[in-house]
């Protein structure tokens, strides 16, 4: 089952940001639990901090990473090697447990063609990332 805790801190869209993320990963394939907010704690006027957090999100297959980038990517020129910025200004690794089991794979040449393919990607191809390490 997939787990994502995030903390959250914003000045403002506070409450329109939580929502956004409870629906993106209520609606996400191969969803196995259900999100919610566990607690929500304002803070007196006068107390100004801008929010700021980074998340993974480990997909099990092409169609969930296909999935979180749609939703979550704002910002298309911050996309890189997997990751996206939110509307909300957060960034977001959209990651593929594939990616992890090819990259750490104890032959070192097929490793470093997955990690050079991965560094060409935006978004994360799973096929591609499958050609590169059988070279």
């Amino acid at each position: 089952m997939q787990k994502t805790t995030t903390f959250l801190w914003f000045d403002r869209n506070a409450e329109e940001a939580m929502n956004f993320y409870v629906d993106v990963f209520d609606g996400a394939p191969n969803k196995t639990g259900t999100s919610k907010v566990i607690r929500i704690d304002r803070y007196e006027k006068g107390i100004d901090a801008p929010g700021a957090a980074e998340n993974l999100v480990e997909c099990q297959d092409q169609k969930e990473v296909d999935y979180f980038w749609e939703k979550l990517s704002a910002v298309p020129e911050s996309e890189q090697c997997g990751w996206v910025k939110d509307k909300f200004g957060l960034s977001w690794q959209i990651t593929p447990k594939r990616l992890d089991e090819l990259a750490s794979d104890p032959d070192r040449e097929k490793a470093h063609r997955v990690i050079s393919a991965m560094l060409q990607m935006k978004k994360i191809d799973i096929a591609e990332l499958e050609r590169a390490y059988k070279g």
